[in-house]
């Protein structure tokens, strides 16, 4: 990322005129930028007065391309490498008749300063399908409050947005979508959100591969949100700060091979408040406090968590996990309200250190065993034991072992991010980055 960023323009111009020549897109790791392009834009060379139809007519604002959306048929819209800070500089669209796909040079920055306190998306798409190729794209300062609140990649309707290798930093919201829009990111890096740094109104969806996300240190959460719609994770890295609540809330949310907090900060995913939340987390590297109002399913995840089962029926399952400690709070995995006999609770091969693992009453245990609850296969570490009142019918299976035992790296959490032995297993920071998915 950061040689692409800091190409100069007549080193880009010759990269771009070399991919002009014939090169095969999936050898380079820029995309979009080979091939002819229906429109051209440029900040330093264009002049808004052109018909933008050649580099050398080029248009100078961004928001010159929101005219493209009646034209029809599928375009293709090249962005010269440079700093788009004017008030024209932006892309919003209200109903693409097909499919439009903007390739941004390598060197592209869009800042949204000047627009001050008005509130300015940088880009927006609220029908049909916008393609964006970032290939180091940052979009920077659109944090205006008057009159709505920024997207720094925004989307709603029935729109389709498929970004890749963008940055947003310092936007209101990170990635916003609504109504039944639906978003796909690829190694993209979303921080600092002042309100949300994602958030998923009505039914929208997102998808997120390869991606990053920081909650930042100011804002009401700076979190990751979600009313109705999926959400949906792969070797993806969420981080926190320890000066803001950190939360993860939704109704449907899947996370593999993901990293979720790191050693320093937790982050809290919340398992909605009205009990109506799927959260899944597979091949995980965790330092999570869950909210669990709705279920949650725990599979192969190293790291620290406190999970709080509270008064709503559902499943909680928790599978062939290595649990080196609590995120937040005094154990592992504690039940703080009663929700009578309608909640299981699956919790089977896993390790566990430390002395604060299972926090119980004794009420709360005839619930477990009412539900079918079962503690099976499990491996107490380092001091870990039972909790007092859990119903010994609960408890069932023989001892497991941790497999990084015998090589001397211990339960340490550290251990597991930098000597993750299996690709995709650990913190995403080191999980094998697969190709770029092609688009269809």
């Amino acid at each position: 990322m950061s040689i692409e960023m800091s190409l100069s323009r007549p080193l880009v111009r010759s990269i771009v005129s070399r991919r002009f020549a014939g090169s095969d897109l999936r050898s380079s790791p820029y995309y979009g930028l080979s091939g002819a392009h229906d429109y051209y834009v440029d900040d330093v060379n264009g002049d808004d007065g052109n018909d933008g139809m050649t580099p050398e007519t080029a248009w100078a604002s961004l928001n010159k391309i929101e005219a493209l959306e009646a034209d029809g048929g599928d375009l293709r819209v090249l962005v010269a490498a440079g700093t788009y800070d004017k008030i024209g500089d932006h892309i919003e669209f209200a109903d693409i008749t097909d499919s439009i796909m903007i390739a941004f040079e390598p060197g592209c920055t869009m800042d949204g300063t000047i627009n001050g306190t008005t509130a300015q998306n940088p880009i927006y798409v609220d029908g049909g399908e916008l393609i964006i190729y970032g290939n180091g794209l940052t979009i920077y300062n659109y944090n205006g409050t008057s009159g709505g609140s920024p997207n720094g990649l925004g989307y709603g309707g029935t729109a389709t947005l498929r970004a890749y290798d963008v940055t947003v930093d310092t936007v209101n919201d990170g990635i916003s979508g609504h109504a039944a829009g639906v978003a796909y990111l690829y190694d993209c890096t979303i921080r600092n959100g002042s309100k949300w740094c994602v958030a998923n109104v009505d039914d929208s969806i997102m998808y997120a591969f390869r991606c990053r996300f920081e909650f930042a240190v100011f804002g009401v959460g700076s979190s990751i949100q979600s009313a109705r719609g999926l959400q949906h994770f792969e070797d993806c890295v969420i981080v926190g700060s320890e000066a803001i609540t950190n939360k993860i809330e939704g109704k449907n949310q899947v996370f593999i091979r993901c990293q979720l907090g790191d050693e320093t900060n937790y982050v809290s995913p919340v398992a909605d408040v009205n009990g109506l939340c799927s959260l899944t987390m597979t091949d995980c590297y965790i330092n999570i406090d869950i909210e669990a109002e709705g279920g949650f399913s725990l599979t192969r995840c190293f790291g620290k968590m406190t999970a709080r089962i509270r008064n709503t029926p559902n499943t909680f399952s928790v599978q062939d996990c290595v649990f080196v400690g609590i995120a937040k709070d005094a154990s592992v995995l504690h039940i703080n309200s009663d929700f009578g006999g309608a909640c299981a609770v699956d919790f089977a091969g896993n390790i566990v250190e430390g002395s604060n693992f299972t926090s119980f009453t004794s009420a709360h245990s005839g619930y477990l065993v009412a539900s079918g609850s079962s503690f099976a296969d499990n491996q107490l570490y380092g001091g870990a034991t039972w909790d007092s009142d859990l119903d010994p019918s609960l408890i069932s299976g023989p001892i497991t072992t941790d497999p990084l035992l015998a090589t001397g790296s211990g339960l340490l959490m550290a251990g597991y991010v930098s000597a993750a032995g299996v690709a995709g297993f650990g913190s995403g920071d080191v999980a094998e980055r697969a190709p770029m998915r092609e688009l269809p």
